[in-house]
């Protein structure tokens, strides 16, 4: 589709490794949800990432000797291959994953009737208020996404699609659809009973990890 392209409208400097491993928990959240809401890759990232990949098949195919790769590993390692195909995908909408992650948000809470806050938005998609906040103007700037005052509360605003926005979240996710189906194909297909079963699993280990996170700041975790 034609018109703004947002997808260069966000960058960052950490490390692509580093940055991939400290948001394990988004990427996990983003294989149950067919969303990737990770911080936006400059164009070199790709690369970067093709050679990490490289680099970790060569381990996984040494002497049977070896210790086999750990759980946390091969999450990590999987999330790196989805997250460059998916960044594919959207590239003709003029969409990164971390956008489509936050239009996909904003979608579901205008279905339901909602209009999120900036924070509210960033506590339901899992990402930091400061990256949501470049992903917004972002979007603003792309016509996808408008702001409007709260009239409950003068200091906040309330965040909605455009019709833009909404033709082209709907557009995008027939595309992450299609792509989750050939991502699972060995599974049987995103319908299959293994597949279930593995978004079963991948959502329990979420779970466990956002309630560890949790009693690490000090706060008891949900029972």
């Amino acid at each position: 589709m034609g018109g703004p392209s947002a997808t260069n409208e966000v960058t960052d400097t950490d490390d692509c490794v580093g940055e991939v491993e400290a948001r394990i928990d988004d990427n996990v959240a983003a294989l149950v949800a067919g969303l990737q809401p990770v911080e936006a890759a400059p164009r070199s990232r790709p690369i970067l990432y093709m050679v990490t990949i490289t680099k970790y098949s060569n381990v996984m195919s040494s002497p049977t000797d070896s210790p086999p790769p750990s759980t946390g590993y091969l999450l990590w390692h999987l999330s790196l291959r989805w997250r460059v195909a998916l960044d594919r995908a959207l590239a003709p909408l003029g969409l990164t994953s971390s956008q489509y992650g936050v239009l996909a948000s904003l979608h579901g809470f205008s279905r339901a009737g909602s209009r999120p806050s900036q924070r509210e938005l960033a506590s339901f998609s899992g990402l930091e208020p400061m990256h949501v906040s470049k992903l917004i103007r972002a979007l603003e700037r792309a016509g996808l996404v408008e702001r409007a005052g709260n009239p409950d509360d003068t200091r906040a605003v309330q965040l909605h699609l455009t019709a833009r926005g909404v033709e082209v979240v709907t557009a995008a996710r027939a595309k992450v659809i299609e792509l989750e189906d050939r991502r699972l194909a060995p599974l049987g297909g995103h319908r299959s009973e293994q597949s279930v079963a593995l978004r079963d699993t991948l959502l329990t280990l979420l779970r466990h990890a956002e309630a560890m996170n949790t009693e690490r700041d000090g706060e008891p975790a949900a029972r």
